[in-house]
C-alpha cells in the first residue's frame, strides 16, 4: 500500500481534534522546514521516535502481478539480513522525481514477512502504478531487475501481537494494495504457528483480474483452519463465472458480526472505505483503537 510522502525521518504521536494520531508515514515538509502532517490514526498514546539509516537496496528481481500492480523484492545492500521487521511496518524510498527531497519520498508496507528478510535479505513490496503521479511511473518504467533504490526502515506501528491475536478474533478489511501489512501478518503467523484464536481476511476490489495474492490466500485458507479468505467484488453480476462473495466488503463484516460479539477489526486501504468502515463498527458497538485499528492511504 502507498502511503504517501515522508518528510524527516521520524514519527511521533500527539493529540489532534481529540484523536489519537501516529505521524507514520504522511509528513509532509512546510516551510522553513516545519512539519506539515496528515495522520494515520492508529497506535498507542505514547512518545516514540523512530530513526533508520538509509540504504542502497537493489531489485532483485520484479514481476507484474495485475494489469496494473507489480510485485517488486529489494535486496539489502551486501547481502545482509534486513533490519528487524513487524509485519505492518513499512519502507520509505528516495526516488530521484524532483527536486526537493520531501517530494522524492514515498512509502509502501510490506508484503513480505519478516523471515523473507531476516533469511534471504529480501523484502517484497507491492505496488499499484498511479499513471498520474510521479512516484509509480517511475519505478514501473525505470526500476527493473538490477535498479538500485534508496530505502529506510522498517518503520511504523500498525502491527498485531501475537498475544491479540491467541485471544481475539481478527477481522482484516482492505482494498487494493491495503491487503500488503495483512498479508505479511498472516504468514508470519502461520510460519512461525501461532496458536491464533480466528482470522478473517475481506478483500475488496472491482473484478476479478484486481484480486492480489488471490491463489495464495485460497490455498491458506484450504490449509490452515483458523484463517478465512473472504473476497468481494463489487462489480461482479450473475453469470460472469465469479463464484465468491459480491458487493462491498462493508456487507460481509455487519453480516458475519451481526451478534456484535468480540472482535478485532484491522482497516487499510481507501480513505472512503476506511470511513465508512469505522462509522459502521462504531454503529455496531465497535470501539476506535480498542476494536478498530486503521492505516489509510489516498
Amino acid at each position: 500500500v502507498g502511503l504517501g510522502w515522508l518528510g524527516p525521518s521520524w514519527s511521533y504521536m500527539r493529540r489532534r481534534s481529540g484523536k489519537v494520531g501516529y505521524l507514520n508515514t504522511h509528513t509532509l515538509l512546510g516551510f522553513f522546514g516545519k512539519p506539515r502532517v496528515q495522520f494515520t490514526t492508529v497506535g498507542d498514546l505514547c512518545p516514540t521516535y523512530i530513526m533508520s539509516n538509509w540504504m542502497d537496496c537493489t531489485v532483485e528481481r520484479c514481476e507484474d502481478h495485475t494489469p496494473t500492480s507489480r510485485r517488486f523484492w529489494l535486496r539489502h545492500p551486501e547481502g545482509q539480513p534486513w533490519p528487524p521487521q513487524k509485519p505492518g511496518q513499512f519502507l520509505t524510498l528516495e526516488l530521484p522525481i524532483a527536486e526537493r527531497r520531501a517530494q522524492r519520498l514515498r512509502s509502501y508496507s510490506i508484503a513480505s514477512p519478516p523471515q523473507l528478510g531476516q533469511e534471504e535479505g529480501l523484502m517484497e513490496l507491492l505496488i499499484a502504478l498511479n499513471p498520474n503521479g510521479l512516484g509509480t511511473p517511475y519505478l514501473f518504467e525505470q526500476c527493473p531487475a538490477g535498479a538500485v533504490i534508496k530505502a529506510q526502515g522498517p518503520i511504523g506501528v500498525f502491527t498485531l501481537s501475537d498475544e491479540e491475536a491467541m485471544e481475539r478474533e481478527i477481522c482484516f478489511i482492505c482494498t487494493g494494495t491495503g491487503i500488503t501489512p495483512f498479508r505479511a501478518m498472516l504468514l508470519d503467523f502461520h510460519h512461525r504457528g501461532v496458536p491464533i484464536k480466528k482470522a478473517t481476511l475481506l478483500m475488496g476490489t472491482r473484478t476479478e483480474k484486481d484480486l492480489l495474492y488471490h491463489d495464495e490466500f485460497t490455498q491458506l485458507a484450504e490449509s490452515w483452519a483458523p484463517f478465512t479468505y473472504l473476497p468481494t467484488l463489487s462489480r461482479s453480476v450473475e453469470g460472469d463465472g465469479w463464484a465468491g462473495e459480491r458487493g462491498y466488503v462493508h456487507d460481509i463484516y455487519k453480516r458475519l458480526f451481526a451478534d456484535r460479539r468480540d472482535g478485532l477489526f484491522y482497516l487499510c486501504g481507501w480513505r472512503a472505505m476506511i470511513d465508512e468502515a469505522r462509522a459502521n463498527l462504531t454503529e455496531m458497538g465497535y470501539a476506535f483503537k480498542k476494536d478498530v485499528r486503521l492505516e489509510l492511504y489516498g
